[in-house]
């Protein structure tokens, strides 16, 4: 308290409300209500499964009552220990199912934050990097393709999204009026044969990439960086498809599926003997666990489609398309920022701010003499580097101890 009087520094103030930083919700605690979200379970997928195998054991039980104590029940319901074997080996195989298709998913997102991410940069490189002249007189023409470029920036990320999910081509409500200034994509009704629809995120960075090359003033220090995250966007695009069109093996699901229904097939076989009708139960549990797990791998090994539980790529493109209009809307050009970097002079009360008036400090006191001395050493010192900030008086300014030190009433400078 005794130094913030002393520098009359203000004390600051808590702002509540409008200004505080957006938090996401934590969307992977799921919550109790979230069990009556049916929609995004795996129950609609497995419950006619689940019922088949119960009633097969409910099938097993009545023949095991009706016909118990023959030589052939012994032989049809074997042992118990067949059990723990069998549960091991398919729960592993189910391990190694999930966890493959699990990877996807995240090499998925981590594929679509990198796209992200280099959209971002070379949004800015574009708004920052390529200058145009206020005195010319094609400014506005040069400006309109300057804004052009950044919109092409935005439909190359979400032309990404309607690749993946097989949607060719540019007639769409979030993409045709962010591409209709380029003259190849100017009519809303796509007439392009398909294999060329296919290289539609393609064929919008080599637009981006021909607009850069047309900016002969650019500096190779921008240039190279824009490439490179160019080049990003599209290896990420290649890993999405890589993703997309490289599903897990076919005889490797198949054989999954067949061990999973031998295994449920003869699970009642195994435990009717000692669980009676409790088997039934027993049966609709594990085939609803096993085959969930089953189901949710099928469900996410392709998280780029428009399931609850594949990527939110519709957030994500609006995201991208938010800040950049942002950008264009809010944020200075490399016009803008000539008021920056061309400051005038630093007033003075900006270097007064932390001023003390000295002479009220009593010199009898040793203790507060030497805090005077201090605080002088301070006040000069800053009031010495805000005039180096000044570009008019960067070498006009010179600070002579000497003189001052020769004449200790004088004013400072």
């Amino acid at each position: 308290m005794r130094i913030r009087k002393l520098f009359h520094i203000p004390k600051g103030k808590k702002y509540k409300g409008k200004n505080r930083l957006y938090i996401p919700p934590q969307t992977g605690n799921v919550s109790w209500y979230h069990i009556c979200l049916l929609g995004s379970s795996v129950i609609p997928k497995v419950y006619f499964p689940v019922i088949i195998f119960c009633l097969w054991s409910a099938i097993l039980k009545v023949v095991y009552d009706k016909y118990e104590g023959q030589k052939f029940i012994d032989i049809l319901f074997f042992p118990v220990s067949l059990v723990t074997f069998s549960a091991t080996v398919m729960s592993l195989l189910l391990v190694f199912r999930n966890n493959s298709a699990y990877d996807r998913f995240w090499e998925g997102r981590k594929a679509w934050g990198n796209i992200i991410n280099q959209a971002r940069n070379i949004s800015r490189h574009i708004w920052i990097g390529i200058n145009i002249d206020e005195s010319d007189k094609n400014r506005d023409e040069k400006l309109n393709l300057k804004k052009g470029v950044m919109r092409l920036v935005i439909a190359l990320v979400i032309s990404i999204r309607h690749s993946l999910r097989g949607e060719f081509g540019w007639d769409y409500d979030d993409l045709a009026e962010l591409v209709k200034h380029v003259p190849r994509f100017n009519s809303l009704i796509t007439t392009a044969p398909k294999q060329v629809l296919k290289i539609l995120p393609l064929e919008i960075a080599y637009h981006i990439e021909g607009y850069f090359y047309l900016q002969k003033d650019i500096p190779i220090s921008l240039i190279n960086p824009t490439y490179a995250a160019l080049n990003s966007i599209i290896e990420s695009y290649t890993v999405c498809e890589r993703i997309l069109t490289t599903p897990i093996p076919l005889i490797y699901g198949i054989h999954i599926k067949h061990v999973l229904i031998v295994y449920l097939l003869t699970l009642p076989l195994q435990i009717i003997k000692t669980c009676g009708w409790t088997s039934v139960a027993i049966v609709g549990l594990v085939a609803f666990i096993f085959l969930g797990i089953e189901a949710i791998s099928s469900e996410i090994e392709n998280p780029f489609g428009m399931d609850d539980n594949d990527l939110e790529l519709e957030e994500f493109c609006q995201q991208i398309q938010i800040e950049i209009n942002g950008i264009m809307r809010y944020f200075p050009s490399s016009i803008g920022l000539l008021d920056w970097l061309e400051c005038e002079e630093i007033e003075e009360e900006n270097s007064d701010a932390l001023a003390v008036d000295i002479d009220e400090v009593s010199e009898d006191n040793v203790e507060i003499s030497s805090i005077k001395k201090t605080l002088t050493i301070i006040k000069d010192g800053l009031y010495n580097r805000s005039r180096k900030l000044t570009r008019r008086e960067k070498r006009k300014f010179s600070l002579n101890e000497n003189d001052n030190n020769e004449n200790p009433a004088a004013d400072n400078p």
